[in-house]
């Protein structure tokens, strides 16, 4: 006689796997648009200056700079808010790992982590405050120049 007693199999790990896919991609996106930020600020930057080079005048000079230092803070900032969104996501992407996987929603909602996640604390991180720091620093040193 055969033994038809059920046996214990593991549960279907699949729902879960693909909510994180999803969270991975989207980190991955944010990280890219981070990436693509701070290309764009250099050429931008490379660009007006080369611009500033046919103003003969001090002053439109300084308004070059000027218009360089605003753009590398706006720049900072943009950068900054693609960091915070890709932390979100990756605490996101730690609490879907640690859930059941019976009871994974494919929720994307971070707002629960929003403040576990610093804000403007991010303008000096690793990844941001050497770059801008040193833009920054050109600039000013081109307002002074000119």
């Amino acid at each position: 006689m055969t033994d038809t007693a059920p046996s214990a199999q593991p549960s279907d790990d699949s729902a879960r796997r693909h909510h994180l896919d999803m969270i991975q991609r989207v980190v991955e996106r944010l990280a890219g648009n981070s990436a693509q930020i701070k290309n764009w600020a250099i050429a931008i930057l490379a660009a007006l200056l080369l611009f500033s080079r046919t103003a003969t005048e001090g002053d439109e000079r300084a308004s070059v700079g000027f218009a360089m230092l605003t753009l590398t803070l706006v720049f900072w900032g943009l950068d900054r808010y693609y960091l915070k969104q890709e932390r979100l996501f990756r605490c996101l992407y730690d609490r879907v790992r640690q859930t059941d996987p019976d009871l994974v929603d494919y929720s994307m909602d971070v707002s629960e982590f929003q403040k576990s996640v610093g804000g403007i604390r991010l303008l000096a991180s690793v990844s941001l405050l050497p770059f801008y720091i040193t833009l920054v620093m050109l600039c000013v040193l081109y307002i002074i120049v000119s």
